[in-house]
């Protein structure tokens, strides 16, 4: 699934940004949390400066990954957005994606480009499979 902004969900919208509140509101304070749902993960981080963020993923992308994004986004709401600044029912889109979130997002769109870690195992992985084709098995000892 590509990462994307609330207003890109179309049909799916009113469904997902129930889980997103939901989310949102069970994840303690200082604590991420998954949520699966109808084959999305919906990944929340509630920060103690009384905000927190969710990104609705598919259930393959990788949770380190998205969670990185999160506290990136989240770090840059709250330099640009500070908690004094913040309206306790804001309306939605007052708050609009900033340039650097947008370049984040289509980045970790693909979770390889925006994280060694997922990288290099993907890189071991694929290593693996090759290994198993081309290594020959010892056949086991007959009794």
């Amino acid at each position: 699934m590509q990462l994307c902004s609330d207003e890109d969900l179309s049909t799916a919208k009113p469904l997902m940004m129930f889980d997103v509140h939901g989310v949102a509101e069970g994840t303690q304070p200082g604590q991420r949390h998954d949520m699966d749902h109808l084959g999305y993960i919906f990944h929340g981080y509630s920060r103690v400066k009384g905000i927190a963020g969710v990104i609705v993923t598919d259930g393959e992308y990788p949770s380190l990954v998205a969670h990185q994004l999160l506290s990136k986004i989240m770090d840059e709401f709250l330099t640009k957005y500070p908690r004094a600044a913040v309206d306790p029912s804001p309306t939605e889109n007052s708050y609009p994606l900033s340039a650097p979130i947008k370049e984040w997002i289509q980045k970790y769109d693909n979770p390889e480009n925006a994280d060694s870690i997922v990288k290099i195992q993907q890189e071991l992985d694929s290593t693996k499979i090759v290994l198993h084709k081309t290594v020959p098995y010892p056949a086991p000892p007959h009794p």
